[in-house]
């Protein structure tokens, strides 16, 4: 079957209701999305302004390396890390759920925060103190310019939808795309069954 009058009936109304973009929101891409960079992905937004742009980090693309592979001050701290976007691959981010007990913590929601000084955390994995289960690292991030994800928006690229600590520090990176569709829940889960390919539906 096509892609078909009511299921597009159905869609205007999932996009009707969508919250806005925000930081501490999740995008979560449209199962037909086939941009390469962002097919099935889950970003959280940590800065978003509509005359500034928005930055955050793609949850589920795994790299085969670990944070203390690449970066030698962190020691035993082997937390895996993520490819955070197609921007600039080669930079280090962070978010986590200790708050301001890092020195320099941007808050996101009140559960997690992004960034901080990293010659604390350096420290603190030198002495054992950092709970790996609390960090997310990347590689990289996810940026828009003024206006363009608002444009994307129009195009029904991307879900939306608040950000949870479990869904970004409890989830696999296999399994977060499927698990933000589900804690929407209403008519919107139903989109974990639809294929990539919409001739296919």
């Amino acid at each position: 079957m096509q892609y078909s009058d009511e299921l597009e009936r159905w869609e205007q109304h999932i996009w009707a209701t969508m919250p806005a973009p925000a930081a501490g929101m999740l995008l979560v891409a449209n199962p037909f999305m086939q941009d390469p960079n962002f097919r099935r992905t889950v970003v959280l937004l940590v800065l978003h302004a509509e005359e500034e742009g928005t930055l955050g980090f793609v949850l589920n693309r795994p790299l085969d390396a670990r944070v203390n592979e690449v970066v030698g001050t962190l020691g035993g701290f082997s937390a895996p890390l993520l490819q955070g976007g197609p921007v600039e691959l080669d930079t280090l981010h962070f978010v986590h759920r200790m708050g301001t007990a890092v020195p320099g913590a941007c808050p996101v929601t009140p559960e997690i925060a992004w960034a901080g000084d990293f010659d604390w955390l350096s420290l603190q994995a030198a002495l054992g103190q950092l709970p790996e289960d609390d960090f997310r690292f990347f590689l990289g991030y996810s940026g828009w310019a003024a206006g363009q994800l608002a444009a994307e928006q129009q195009q029904r690229s991307w879900l939306v939808c608040p950000a949870s600590p479990f869904l970004v520090f409890n989830t696999t990176p296999e399994d977060i795309w499927v698990q933000a569709i589900r804690h929407m829940g209403g008519k919107v889960a139903h989109m974990v069954h639809f294929p990539e390919d919409p001739s296919q539906n």
